[in-house]
């Protein structure tokens, strides 16, 4: 990719990307991890998670964009049914995700719409979701990349650009937490 902000690349292509490196990517040459590790991740991918698919889906239902979601009628992913179902919809492209699951996400983001600062910053009339921006690293030589959430417009005042994240509470304790044990 040439250094510029890119605000309808797909986001395959923004993953796929060989010639630049992520915060996530960095994060897979320092410790606990090494850089044989993030060769392995570079050239194979990361499977499939039920918390990465329910956080796709959140990010859909929140910022209006990303891959379609497949709703399984099922109480869990246990039965042969539920596993090909999720099976079939990761090879149409699509994110597999339980009813119930669907509810909790539709959910969040009606509590994210009521609330006075976070419907403010994620504004649909006044910003851009996931934009990407590639550039030139002069301090160490590599490309570097970067995808927000959301990228507000902006009158030249403070620039606020918001990061959502999906955690299992609301509660102040449990937010540091899931910050702290995700690295966010």
């Amino acid at each position: 990719m040439n250094p510029g902000i890119y605000d309808d690349l797909d986001e395959a292509i923004y993953h796929a990307d060989k010639g630049s490196l992520s915060v996530s990517g960095a994060k897979k040459l320092l410790p606990p991890n090494c850089p044989a590790r993030f060769k392995w991740d570079r050239d194979n991918g990361q499977p499939p998670k039920d918390a990465f698919d329910f956080g796709h889906a959140a990010h859909a239902e929140v910022l209006g964009i990303g891959m379609p979601i497949e709703v399984i009628d099922a109480p869990d992913w246990r039965t042969k049914a539920a596993q090909e179902a999720k099976k079939k919809a990761y090879a149409e492209g699509k994110v597999p995700l339980l009813a119930d699951d669907k509810r909790a996400v539709e959910e969040m983001a009606a509590a994210l719409r009521q609330h006075p600062i976070a419907a403010a910053l994620l504004d649909p009339e006044h910003g851009k979701p996931e934009v990407s921006g590639f550039w030139h690293d002069t301090d160490h030589d590599v490309m570097r990349r970067l995808r927000t959430d959301w990228l507000p417009d902006t009158d030249g005042g403070r620039l606020i650009v918001p990061d959502y994240k999906s955690c299992p509470s609301a509660e102040p304790g449990a937010i540091r937490k899931a910050v702290a044990n995700f690295g966010y």
